[in-house]
């Protein structure tokens, strides 16, 4: 299993080892998957290399994802309750989310077309956390400021309760998005442009 920074770390290095080594990062070292100790050479690279995506690395267009704040725009509609609260409106909404962490798990394995043998991340699956939401809402009760305030501060303090239900659905989008834009990108490189030997496993499985 391994988490989406993990994932960052492995598309990176597939980009990586398309160009000659000599601009393969210093930190980033193949491993030989013929050796009996491939899997904590693995280990040990992505432990090395995730401080460094973590910051973002410009040179391969990772940026950097720590921390991770979200600004959601979108209109709305209003006629009910928040929590216990009557909420009433139409107008532009604005969700700002501080430091976001979504931790994707997801099992790695190997599909093969007319150009070889590529990885594919398939059955993710994710838990986040989120420190902080505010909330902006224009034209809440048709511009009556003392109610609009008044809900606006409740919804502000109470933010947690109402992410339980509105982020899910925006989380499980992201996540999509996420597997889809690397398992494409990862169908454009074979395995054996990023391990040594990849041939040496399927021999042994065969």
């Amino acid at each position: 299993m391994m988490s989406v920074k993990s994932v960052v770390f492995l598309a990176a290095f597939l980009y990586s080892t398309n160009c000659d080594d000599n601009f393969l990062p210093s930190y980033i070292h193949p491993c030989d998957l013929s050796k009996d100790d491939y899997a904590d050479c693995i280990k040990q690279q992505i432990s090395e290399a995730l401080p460094h995506f973590t910051r973002g690395i410009p040179e391969l267009g990772v940026p950097s994802t720590d921390p991770c704040d979200l600004k959601l725009t979108a209109k709305y509609k209003a006629d009910g309750k928040i929590l216990i609260l009557p909420i009433q409106g139409d107008g532009d909404a604005v969700i700002n989310v501080y430091g976001a962490e979504v931790i994707i798990n997801s099992k790695l394995t190997h599909v093969k077309d007319h150009k070889g043998e590529h990885l594919k991340l398939v059955d993710p699956k994710y838990k986040y956390s989120i420190k902080k939401t505010t909330f902006e809402f224009e034209n809440l009760f048709n511009g009556n400021k003392q109610l609009a305030d008044a809900t606006l501060q409740f919804a502000n303090e109470n933010w947690q309760q109402i992410m339980d239900d509105l982020a899910p659905s925006a989380i499980q989008q992201i996540v999509k998005t996420i597997v889809k834009a690397i398992n494409k990108f990862l169908l454009n490189v074979t395995i054996n442009q990023i391990f040594k030997n990849f041939e040496h496993i399927l021999a042994s499985r065969a």
